[in-house]
């Protein structure tokens, strides 16, 4: 059996300030600790609409956690193609299909 973890990254501040970021370090750090304790996955969420301290960039935030392990399986539960960037989403559409 493999387990994973699964769930969002959120700003820990409702002011634009130098801790803005500090909830994604956090998911970052817990997914890094993840891996070390040999868990296999990461799934992340991404939300459109509910403030702005949500992640609406999961590939970014996934591609940062891909510099930092490597093992860990990573993929988004929920991804919006049509609010995302076309370049962001065609090297993803192209793997997907070969």
């Amino acid at each position: 059996m493999r387990f994973g973890i699964f769930g969002s990254a959120q700003a820990n501040s409702n002011d634009l300030g130098a801790e803005t970021g500090q909830g994604f370090r956090d998911y970052l750090d817990m997914a890094v600790e993840a891996e070390a304790l040999g868990y296999h996955s990461s799934f992340l969420v991404e939300h459109h609409f509910t403030g702005w301290n949500q992640v609406s960039a999961t590939l970014m935030l996934q591609t940062a956690l891909a510099m930092r392990t490597r093992t860990l399986r990573l993929g988004t539960a929920v991804s919006c193609p049509a609010w995302l960037p076309h370049l962001t989403v065609a090297p993803s559409t192209f793997l997907a299909d070969t």
